[in-house]
């Protein structure tokens, strides 16, 4: 059978299941979650005892009865959680009480706000419109590292938004308390006098693997918040401050090169620059939020982490940081990413309009770009001129839990531009099955007059159950396709990837699941021509203590051409790759992955395999978002791959042979005592923190010496990038740089122990070695790379 029929083939059966009859069951508890509204609000201190006091008692409304999603789904939980809800005219409350009945093993460290890493943790999800696509998420560890996120449904959670909510909390000698007040400033939601809001609650138990919810949140069923509790009760509430402004004021002065004409490079000074700005919020019918900046500062966002870039066949994804962008990213998303605000580099204005209004969803972007008129060398006529970007989305929701969508981008600079339109669909076809569906075209003038035009086209089914999953990918890029706007590193090719994979889950003390998986990918060129063709078995075992054994195996085929790398005529290679890793936190204090490989596949590419996870773990901002860490499939062979590739690695990777073994550890300092039966607030950003580090260390090292030497150590701030390093944020940047868990270190690192045992660091060590790649496929890359 032809590629041709095969791809027919698939395409026609998502289009028959998108037709199926839909039969959607209803998971959410019948009666609605009560909330009243309180006399006085609560604290943290009243609940030390692991109870209310009688007047909060009498007021407040209590949840109880979890039930497990992992590991034994729809079982009651191991441990007794209790959650104590109200509100004011201000707030909303939240009081989580966790009972334990081995407290000493609570895994509690302090650490940034956003990486709760393996520790314990609980979280809320919030969905104020409820209408089941998009939620808040707030959570914190025992020991009060916080982390918030946007939830899309179908897309996972936007893990980089950061709004303003207080919390505390502290270990007991029963278990651990966590105190949350959620600013209603802080939220959007209908400007009505009754709200009805969706609600969910979540604990996790690390070292039971165990992860548990209110109402139940089960893995049998697609999504999470067609899972999620109706609330009532908020009445007469409002987010209040509708406009808000943010000016700054800043003086600076510098020398630097000017790299602009390479031919001749000099200095440039500016002995003295004033520059100020201004971002300012207005909020309309309390869910219509319009954002402008004007010459906007981001000098305190923080850098990028590392990336390989050398011997990339196609463009590296780096993710959007800037405040102005983040929030209501989620707004602009669809299956093919048309929207990458890194595009625009330099921004002196900028304006977005982001909301719901009813059934409808509502994006709009306008922003120009500096960078390209200051690239320019001088004489360039194009010199000072700046580009301008449009975007509009528009969203409606249909049936329970569908969405259909169109949008319309433009980059447009000195008479070039390119515009991009499409509409898209996301279909929820039961309770296991939701395909999501993109058309789009593109037409492009350049700066010489020429003229380019192309399509694009998305197609995605998944099935998510408690055993069996499946999901189907087809992507298809014209040859004349561009997005200036967004980001897609490939064109002229049509890809089929399709992963299936049954969990066998008997589910005992230790022996937890068994997940064999296969993933077949297929890409060719639009004229038919394979490019690349895999087919990559491999079997996932899961134990007790976070412990995940994984061995893997992928055959490949690989054709390169001229344009992506240095040969004059398309060749093939071949490579197998075989390799076995294990990761695990068996021991509360120490993480580690141990990774062999023989072949050529990149390690640790991303969060999909075994050492990648580890090396990105600070990239992932507290308690999971989705149905993960649902270790189903966790050390997956294909690494993330850039959004609108779905081929993932298999179209990056280098294709020359090589034999590989990674080891990474990680040991993890206790932080701050645990305070039992007491006061126990703990947060990352208070202002005590450096000096309470500095007095703990020995020999008069001040914090901010030793603050240095561990920045060092791990390698993790690059050079600060013009125009994409910088940004306002609501949390001391020293309580950032105290953190030292992001990237491994190269070397052993030996810290004294009172220095470990204060700091929220850790000491990390990996060990590579690596056999040299050899070959005429490795020399294709290199060459090619020698000569760009």
């Amino acid at each position: 059978m032809s590629s041709c029929s095969t791809i027919r083939r698939a395409l026609l059966t998502a289009l028959v299941l998108c037709l199926a009859p839909r039969a959607i069951g209803q998971t959410a508890p019948s009666e609605p979650l009560r909330i009243p509204r309180l006399s006085r609000a609560p604290t943290f201190e009243d609940f030390l005892d692991m109870r209310p006091p009688a007047d909060l008692a009498r007021e407040m409304t209590m949840v109880t009865d979890f039930l497990q999603r992992q590991p034994s789904d729809g079982q009651p939980a191991s441990e007794r959680t209790e959650v104590y809800l109200g509100y004011d005219d201000l707030n909303l409350y939240a009081v989580f009480v966790c009972f334990d009945s081995e407290p000493d093993r609570i895994r509690a460290r302090l650490s940034p706000r956003g990486d709760s890493g393996n520790d314990d943790w609980i979280v809320i999800v919030l969905d104020t419109f409820r209408d089941q696509r998009n939620a808040y998420m707030f959570g914190t560890t025992p020991l009060g590292v916080e982390w918030d996120a946007l939830f899309t449904e179908g897309q996972g959670a936007d893990a980089n938004y950061d709004t303003l909510y207080d919390s505390s909390a502290g270990l007991t000698d029963s278990g651990y308390v966590v105190w949350l007040a959620m600013p209603f400033k802080s939220l959007r939601f209908p400007a009505e006098s009754q709200q009805t809001w969706g609600m969910q609650f979540g604990r996790s138990i690390p070292r039971l693997n165990e992860q548990s919810f209110w109402p139940s949140y089960s893995t049998r069923i697609e999504g999470r918040l067609n899972q999620a509790a109706p609330a009532t009760g908020l009445e007469n509430v409002s987010p209040g401050r509708n406009v808000q402004l943010l000016p700054f004021t800043g003086f600076r002065s510098f020398r630097a090169i000017d790299r602009r004409n390479p031919a001749r490079p000099a200095f440039q000074t500016d002995p003295a620059r004033f520059d100020a700005g201004l971002d300012a919020k207005l909020v309309f019918r309390d869910s219509l939020v319009t954002d402008v900046t004007v010459n906007p500062d981001f000098s305190q966002v923080e850098s990028d982490e590392p990336q390989v870039t050398a011997n990339e066949r196609f463009e590296v994804l780096f993710p959007e940081k800037r405040p102005f962008f983040l929030e209501n990213a989620g707004f602009f998303q669809t299956p093919i990413n048309l929207v990458f605000t890194r595009r625009i580099a330099d921004p002196q204005f900028g304006a977005r309009l982001t909301g719901k209004l009813g059934r409808y969803s509502i994006g709009a972007l306008v922003a120009d770009d500096q960078s390209p008129g200051k690239r320019a060398p001088d004489g360039d006529p194009r010199q000072g001129r700046r580009a301008r970007f449009s975007i509009v989305r528009v969203n409606r929701d249909i049936f329970d839990q569908s969405t259909v969508g169109a949008i319309v981008t433009e980059r447009a600079f000195d008479g070039a531009f390119n515009r991009v339109a499409g509409a898209d669909a996301r279909i929820k076809l039961d309770d296991n099955w939701v395909t999501q569906l993109q058309a789009v075209a593109s037409t492009t003038r350049f700066a010489d007059g020429s003229r380019q035009s192309g399509p694009a086209y998305e197609i995605l089914l998944n099935r998510a159950g408690r055993q069996f999953n499946f999901d189907l990918a087809y992507s298809d890029r014209g040859a004349g396709f561009l997005t200036q706007t967004g980001f897609n590193p490939r064109n002229d090719i049509r890809n089929l990837t399709a992963n299936v994979e049954y969990a066998f889950r008997p589910e005992g003390d230790r022996f937890i699941a068994m997940t064999p998986a296969v993933t077949v990918t297929r890409v060719m060129a639009r004229d038919g021509t394979r490019l690349e063709e895999a087919v990559a078995p491999q079997v996932t075992w899961e134990f007790s203590g976070q412990t995940f054994v994984n061995v893997f195996l992928l055959p490949e085929r690989l054709r390169l051409r001229p344009s992506e790398a240095a040969v004059s005529a398309p060749r093939d290679f071949r490579r197998n790759v075989f390799g076995a890793a294990i990761e695990s936190a068996v021991i509360a204090s120490v993480e580690f992955a141990v990774r062999y490989q023989r072949g050529g596949q990149k390690p640790g590419r991303g969060p999909g395999s075994v050492a990648g996870r580890l090396v990105h773990r600070g990239r992932e901002r507290g308690p999971p978002a989705g149905p993960a860490p649902d270790h189903r499939q966790p050390l997956s062979l294909h690494a993330a791959g850039p959004p609108g590739n779905r081929s993932g690695d298999l179209q990056r990777s280098h294709p020359a042979d090589a034999l590989e073994l990674a080891v990474h550890a990680r040991v993890l300092g206790a932080g701050h005592p645990p305070v039992r039966g007491a006061a126990g607030q703990s947060r990352v950003d208070e202002p005590g923190d450096t000096e309470e580090l500095q007095r703990g260390l020995p020999g008069g090292l001040s914090a901010q010496r030793m603050d240095g030497v561990l920045r060092r150590l791990q390698q993790q701030r690059p050079e600060h990038r013009p125009g994409l390093d910088g940004g306002r944020r609501p949390h001391r940047p020293d309580a950032e740089r105290l953190h030292t868990g992001r990237t491994p270190v190269l070397r052993q690192v030996l810290l004294p122990g009172p220095v470990l045992r204060r700091i929220p660091a850790f000491a990390a060590f990996a060990i590579h070695w690596k056999q040299p790649a050899v070959g005429e496929a490795a020399r294709a890359f290199d060459s090619r790379n020698a000569k760009e």
